[in-house]
């Protein structure tokens, strides 16, 4: 993430509340419809990565309340937990002879 001073933070998330009435102006990103309405399905954007949570009828009428919004929160956790379960066996695992080799070992005859 780059501020406006030019700094940079590396982050995994950020939650920003916006309070009681939405205010998206300060995503630079693709997530409005022509209404400037949030598209999204269950919270969940376009945008790899950016959800949202608590939004008024996100997946039923109880979303935008503290009782309630427990059920959208569990949906968008386990839809976090299988993306990064996703990108963890998306890497490649290097043979252990590999690695040894790559770093300078020498090789067993």
């Amino acid at each position: 993430m780059t501020f406006e001073d030019a700094s940079e933070v590396e982050v995994d998330a950020v939650i920003w509340a916006t309070g009681y009435r939405p205010d998206y102006s300060w995503i630079d990103l693709p997530i409005l419809d022509s209404n400037r309405r949030l598209r999204h399905r269950r919270g969940v954007t376009d945008v790899p990565g950016l959800s949202f949570l608590g939004l008024t009828w996100q997946w039923t009428r109880g979303s935008a309340l503290i009782g309630w919004v427990k059920d959208d929160a569990a949906f968008l956790a386990e839809r976090i937990a299988a993306l990064q379960e996703t990108k963890t066996r998306a890497v490649p695992e290097r043979a252990p002879e590999a690695a040894g080799t790559a770093a300078g070992a020498p090789k067993e005859a």
